[in-house]
């Protein structure tokens, strides 16, 4: 298990090595590199998130 500060930590560095300024940039190079596609993260043979409440 990975504590919050360590997450936080390798998220920081991550952007900083990519030169991104947010993570809502980091969301559009994301899609522009096509590292994720629009409806992946809810698609079943990708292990989507499950239905909500």
């Amino acid at each position: 298990m990975l504590s919050e500060g360590t997450v936080k930590t390798r998220v920081k560095r991550v952007m900083s090595e990519l030169f991104l300024a947010g993570r809502a940039q980091a969301v559009v190079v994301a899609y522009e590199t096509g590292l994720v596609r629009p409806g992946a993260a809810s698609a079943p043979e990708y292990g989507g998130l499950p239905p909500g409440p």
